[in-house]
């Protein structure tokens, strides 16, 4: 400090030496220097200050943009995220199908094993009926064999009959009596017959009913087979879906393919619900009508049951019938023999019949007794009557029945035919629904590899720029510490300067002219380039300053807005995922709340847009800024010439006779006491500059000069 107060005192001594005009012109030459290096340096703090403002402003830029990227990659993910979600719900869904489709598959099958069970004893019973029918045909047969010889009209029946029983021979009594005891017989055999062919009919029916449904279970199982093997290829398309997914790649290339195909899943996966929805009710109805049938079912095989019972009933009823008629038979046969015997006995006694008169009593005994066999006889026939009747009812009833089966099997299979048919349709809309899955995928694919590209050039973009600023930076930083170092001298000027000039800025002329002239006297706006040009830069500042705050504030605002409008529409898909189909009310909102993003996305882009005028600006001032050190330099230069002049200058003074050195030193003593006096400096502080005029002094112990006259007047 004391080297600068020297340097302070010496310039103005050594000025007022010389009598000449040419120190007075060369101290005023010296001032004016002073004055414009100080308007430069105070030019060139204020210049610093525009760079370190554009600084912050380039790195408030540079984190918006970080933060913009940020939000594009968050973005991303949460759409990524949110269709891996969708795919894994379609997933799950599909799962569901395919258990569905599974325990269809076993239904059919168990539906498959039951008729085979059903049929494989129809075919059992009707072999034991084929048999029970030939052994009654080879019985009939032997019958008729063993009856040829006793066989009667009914006219002979009836001529017979009228004739009383001691006219009739003992064969004729014997074909009467069987003729009596074999016609309700053969009545019942007719019936018998009848009822055979209706079975046999039935039979051919149902044998031709099952082999149909065979057919039908055959077809329903390639269907089968075809569907297990079309499954097989979705779950392996699945799968290479599934792996195609979990690759990084593919989420980046795929990403706004999977966006649309978000939005085309988010239809389907309604109609999906929809016809979900419609299935477990058809499903629920099915299982009712199921429970029904098995009951049904279950009721008539206890009534199929009960029918075999009572037919093995019926059937032992026949073999006491045949074992009866096979008594009868042989007390035929013995009946032929007594007559074989009796007709001996009658040709051996119809010689001796005058003298058998006797026997003739005994006989007519033996015909009563005779009578009463036939009196027994007919009783027994007349029960046997009533049990056939019995059977013919029972056979009517079974005849009903099975009526009333078939019935039901027919509707059995009309429910059958219904649920292949329904099956079929859901597996074609799966199909259907797998097709334009693969299509979306491929779209999602296209979109996300060129939403990949573009993010590719943005970020390369986005290095090329930063490269760019990080250059500017280094470069002005640069600047800056070159500037730094011609600056040191100029530490306390800077905030003074930057105040004055800054309240100069906000005022109109005249009262800017008054505070300049309070800095350095007789200074003005009008006439002085460099101020003015510092001036209106700091009105260009302070107005970019306000413009930049203004633009902050509604960038704030805007992404605050932003975010909420975010945070409302992710509320918004979750409730529509959540209840299905949306309503009318919340596709409003969602109308209302898109309208808001675009117009603040309109309003983004007019913050852009300012951001571009803001920066063309900043590069308008850079090359301000780069004038200026150019001006700056040149009037380094001229420093260095003054500094040369002065060297000169203090050459002459010193060799200038001592005499002459004290006159013309009252007259600068006088003119210094003025500026003193003017300046409010003291006067030991003049003398101190009197007593050290011999030094030299550079370009920056000038501007100290004008520094502290400036700090005097204050």
């Amino acid at each position: 400090m004391s080297a600068e107060g020297s340097a302070e005192v010496s310039v103005p001594t050594d000025l007022t030496v010389t009598s000449d005009g040419d120190s007075e012109e060369g101290y005023a030459a010296s001032r004016r220097y002073a004055r414009e290096l100080q308007n430069l340096a105070s030019e060139k703090a204020e210049l610093q200050r525009i760079v370190q403002k554009q600084k912050l402003e380039l790195q408030s830029k540079d984190a918006q943009l970080a933060a913009l990227t940020r939000e594009h990659e968050a973005a991303a993910a949460k759409a990524v995220s949110q269709k891996d979600d969708q795919i894994s719900s379609k997933q799950i869904q599909v799962n569901r199908l395919d258990a569905e489709l599974s325990r269809a598959k076993a239904e059919l099958n168990m539906f498959r094993e039951r008729a085979a069970r059903e049929l494989a004893q129809l075919t059992q019973k009707c072999a034991l009926f084929q048999q029970n029918q030939k052994r009654l045909t080879i019985k009939q047969d032997e019958l008729r064999t063993s009856l040829a010889n006793l066989t009667l009209t009914e006219e002979e029946f009836i001529r017979l009959r009228r004739t009383p029983a001691q006219q009739l021979t003992l064969q004729q009594y014997t074909a009467l009596r069987v003729y009596e005891l074999v016609w309700p017989l053969r009545v019942k055999f007719n019936e018998a017959e009848a009822v055979k062919l209706s079975l046999e009919s039935a039979l051919s029916a149902k044998d031709s009913d099952l082999k149909s449904r065979s057919e039908q279970c055959l077809k329903l199982q390639r269907n089968i087979e075809e569907l297990h093997r079309k499954s097989d290829q979705y779950a392996s398309q699945l799968m290479n879906l599934k792996d195609e997914q979990r690759s990084d790649d593919y989420k980046v290339r795929n990403y706004a393919r999977v966006k649309t195909e978000r939005d085309q899943l988010q239809e389907e996966k309604t109609s999906l619900t929809k016809r979900t929805n419609e299935l477990e009710l058809l499903v629920a109805t099915l299982k009712k009508e199921r429970n029904i049938l098995e009951e049904r079912s279950s009721d008539l095989k206890g009534k199929t049951r009960k029918q075999e019972q009572d037919l093995n009933q019926y059937q032992e009823d026949v073999v006491d019938l045949r074992t009866k008629l096979d008594r009868i038979t042989e007390e035929l046969k013995t009946c032929n023999k007594n007559l074989h015997l009796e007709r001996e006995r009658n040709e051996d006694l119809h010689g001796k019949y005058v003298a058998a008169r006797g026997d003739i009593t005994s006989l007519t005994e033996n015909s009563q007794d005779y009578q009463h066999e036939i009196k027994m006889l007919r009783e027994k026939c007349q029960s046997y009557n009533l049990q056939c009747s019995n059977l013919q009812e029972k056979v009517s009833l079974l005849s009903e029945k099975n009526e009333m089966l078939c019935i039901e099997l027919e509707k059995c299979n009309l429910k059958y035919i219904a649920e292949t048919q329904a099956l079929d349709t859901e597996v074609k809309e799966l199909r259907s629904s797998v097709s334009s899955l693969s299509k979306n995928r491929d779209g999602l694919v296209d979109e996300n590899s060129k939403l990949y590209q573009e993010i590719q050039k943005l970020e390369a973009s986005y290095l090329e720029e930063k490269s760019k600023r990080s250059n500017e930076n280094m470069a002005l930083n640069q600047e800056l510490q070159r500037v730094k170092h011609l600056l040191a001298g100029y530490e306390g000027l800077e905030i003074e300067y930057e105040k004055n000039i800054r309240t100069a800025a906000t005022l109109p002329e005249d009262e800017a002219n008054k505070v300049l002239d309070k800095i350095l006297p007789g200074l003005r706006l009008t006439g002085n380039k460099g101020l003015e040009h510092s001036i209106s830069l700091t009105r260009r500042v302070l107005q970019l300053e306000r413009q930049n705050t203004e633009a902050c504030t509604t960038i704030q605002q805007l992404s605050d807005a932003l975010e909420h409008l975010r945070n409302t529409v992710a509320s918004y898909k979750t409730a529509l995922t959540l209840a299905g189909q949306p309503s009318s009310n919340l596709l409003e909102r969602i109308a209302s709340q898109d309208d808001q993003i675009t117009i603040l996305q309109a309003a983004l882009q007019h913050n852009s847009l300012s951001k571009t005028t803001l920066e063309e600006e900043n590069k308008t001032l850079t090359r301000e800024v780069i004038k200026l050190k150019n001006e700056l330099d040149s009037m380094v230069n001229e420093t260095n010439e003054l500094s040369a002049i002065k060297q000169q200058l203090q050459v002459v003074l010193q060799a200038l006779p001592q005499a002459s050195f004290s006159q013309p030193n009252t007259g600068l003593q006088d003119d210094h006491h003025k500026s003193g006096s003017a300046s409010g400096l003291p006067a030991g502080n003049q003398t101190s500059r009197t007593d050290e005029q011999g030094k030299h002094q550079s370009s920056t112990k000038a501007i100290i000069i004008t520094k502290d006259s400036r700090r005097g007047r204050h």
